[in-house]
């Protein structure tokens, strides 16, 4: 599975939010960054809808986390941008059978784990010293 830009900049903008704890109106992020303002927008929609982001309307409105960053796993964060999180459908590919199915959805089922255990804060920990240098 190769991700798309729009999972990149959401990640990017899901920590800058966290950083920043408090919302964070998406021209900020854009302008500290090189993503398309409209594009993060509809990104940080997408979150939204998903249930990762909230939005306050109003002068000092934005986007804030819709929980703790500990509770928020790239899994979450990847299947609202990407959609199907799978490595493997050889079902698809081999509609009479596929005789290694098992083999590749244990692939699978391991992948998805893998994603379900590495949050937002593990991520946000991992580039603390680029964020708090640049956003601060």
């Amino acid at each position: 599975m190769q991700t798309t830009a729009q999972s990149i900049y959401a990640i990017y903008a899901l920590v800058y939010i966290s950083y920043k704890n408090k919302p964070v109106n998406p021209a900020e992020i854009s302008n500290s960054s090189s993503i398309p303002k409209r594009f993060l927008e509809i990104t940080l929609n997408k979150l939204k809808h998903h249930g990762i982001l909230k939005s306050k309307k109003g002068p000092s409105g934005g986007f804030i986390l819709s929980k703790p960053p500990q509770e928020i796993t790239l899994y979450d964060i990847l299947s609202a941008t990407e959609g199907n999180l799978s490595l493997f459908d050889c079902g698809k590919y081999l509609p009479e059978g596929c005789h290694f199915k098992q083999f590749l959805e244990s692939i699978n089922i391991k992948h998805l784990n893998l994603l379900k255990s590495i949050t937002l804060e593990d991520i946000s920990k991992q580039e603390s010293q680029y964020f708090l240098d640049f956003i601060i």
